[in-house]
């Protein structure tokens, strides 16, 4: 069935749309008007009209720009304000610079009411024109006519909460307001600033950057390592002040036939928040030559996944890189959960990958079995249609979000297993770099060295103790190092430990991490 309501070109509208793309001068539209139709009533508005059958107001366009969402689309808007009204809308017209009638509309029959008939309000009338191509219209407004309208408001408030925050940020028309405006991105140190366990690292599995776990495959495969890099002032500038990224260097391409790989991935926890949810992942990334990476994503119902247990939520899509920083946006829809069974860990995980061993038909297609140096920066997940900047959370707060994960009691700076020296033997020079307790002379008692977390653990970690020279579950004692602890246990809130009991022992000491990730 044929629109009752549209808005076409006008035979000037169409001479002059061909002329500006024939000579590279752009059509400058300019005005709206409206008009009350033939006699009052509708009529069917025809590409050989030069005017409104009736106009009642004309005036400068309030919004003159591209759909969002088609780019073959020119969105006009205007608004009628409080001092004009008494008349029906029943027809629309743009206008060009010369006041030539370029588009023509059939418009739902709509009052606009003057204040001494008892009612007033302003109009916001919008028209569509479709072209082929957007870049023959000259998208220009003049500043000093244009009226605010609700949305532009809300943007505009958006925007100003998000000076007062001391983070910035652009919005989107498809953004909700203010639902997206804060804590809109679900990674955890995607920013990669936060390596609690290392600075590298070379074997598969959570060790160096928090959150990120290194997947090498079940060869595994050899030749790769996850290091991070310090940004150039360049490159903060660049990508928008970022500090730190992520960089894999693969020496040895995955063997044919073999389960290798070279992959990082995330799981975010609670499956259930995001089912149904319009999702957008975003991330910057280079490499040392053109070469490719790939993305995808998936719903994870058990932990750790059987192949039943795994559904694509957004398919392998490759990624072309270059030796320059780009970024990269993929939106896509996270299945419904109806009709299945979720496990208590089921989770969204996000995968960035770049070397695959023909074993993996479908991603070997994308990235081959590939070596080289691959950087990653600002990865982003949003319960959003549309990408927006990358979101910055301070240090502290993005610590503490990843200690729910992993903690340790080493100083910031200092990696698990780190080797003191001899002088870890001795207090009190140990006393300024591990946690220690003075027991005076403990004899046969026991004594529980109870230590509360940072943050509350998701689940109940699993602890590892390290005495003064990194050496697993021992403990400095005043005996020296070495030390067997008589017990350990733990919860969400703390970790305990009981060192051995002696005559000779006055102090102990140690350093301990609470891994509890997904």
């Amino acid at each position: 069935m044929a629109n009752e309501f549209f808005t076409l070109l006008t035979a000037s509208g169409k001479a002059k749309l061909a002329a500006a793309q024939a000579n590279g001068t752009p059509l400058q539209i300019s005005q709206m008007a409206v008009g009350d139709g033939d006699n009052g009533g509708y009529y069917t508005p025809s590409e050989s009209q030069t005017a409104l059958k009736h106009e009642t107001w004309r005036g400068a366009l309030n919004h003159l720009a591209v759909d969002p969402n088609n780019p073959n689309w020119v969105v006009a808007e205007a608004v009628l304000p409080d001092t004009v009204g008494g008349f029906y809308i029943r027809e629309v017209g743009l206008f060009d610079s010369r006041g030539d009638l370029i588009a023509i509309g059939k418009f739902p029959e709509s009052y606009k009411p003057l204040l001494a008939a008892g009612s007033n309000k302003q109009l916001y009338v919008r028209m569509i024109l479709e072209v082929s191509n957007t870049a023959a219209v000259t998208l220009l407004v003049d500043p000093s006519v244009v009226l605010a309208t609700r949305s532009a408001v809300d943007q505009r408030i958006a925007e100003e909460l998000a000076k007062r925050d001391a983070k910035p940020r652009d919005f989107h028309p498809l953004q909700t307001f203010p639902a997206q405006a804060y804590r809109r991105n679900v990674l955890i140190n995607g920013g990669f600033d936060v390596w609690q366990r290392g600075a590298s690292q070379t074997v598969g599995g959570y060790g160096s950057v928090d959150r990120w776990l290194l997947d090498l495959g079940g060869g595994p495969l050899g030749g790769a390592t996850l290091s991070r890099m310090a940004a150039s002032i360049a490159e903060t500038e660049a990508l928008g002040a970022t500090t730190s990224f992520m960089r894999l260097t693969l020496s040895k391409p995955p063997a044919s036939k073999v389960n290798e790989y070279c992959q990082v991935c995330q799981p975010v926890e609670n499956l259930r928040r995001f089912t149904g949810k319009r999702m957008t992942l975003s991330f910057w990334a280079k490499a040392d030559q053109p070469r490719k990476m790939v993305a995808y994503v998936e719903q994870w119902l058990k932990r750790p996944p059987a192949a039943s247990d795994k559904i694509r939520a957004l398919e392998a899509v490759p990624v072309e890189l270059t030796s320059r920083w780009q970024r990269f946006v993929f939106s896509f829809s996270s299945p419904s959960l109806q009709g299945r069974e979720p496990g208590n860990e089921a989770s969204l995980a996000v995968f960035l990958g770049v070397s695959y061993s023909d074993a993996y038909p479908a991603l070997n297609a994308i990235t081959g079995a590939q070596t080289g140096i691959f950087d990653i920066a600002q990865v982003q997940l949003e319960e959003s249609p549309v990408a927006t900047p990358f979101e910055y959370r301070s240090f502290g707060e993005e610590l503490t979000l990843c200690q729910r994960y992993f903690e340790k009691s080493y100083p910031l700076n200092d990696f698990p297993a780190k080797n003191y020296g001899a002088e870890s033997a001795f207090a009190p020079a140990i006393f300024s770099k591990m946690f220690h307790l003075n027991v005076g002379t403990s004899g046969d008692k026991q004594i529980n060295m109870t230590i509360p977390f940072m943050v509350e653990k998701r689940i109940e970690p699993a602890i590892v103790i390290y005495d003064g020279l990194g050496a697993v579950d021992r403990m400095a004692t005043s005996n020296g190092n070495g030390v067997t602890p008589a017990a350990k246990s733990s919860s969400t809130k703390f970790v305990n430990m009981i060192p051995p009991t002696g005559s000779s022992i006055t102090w102990v000491a140690c350093h301990w991490v609470a891994d509890a990730e997904i």
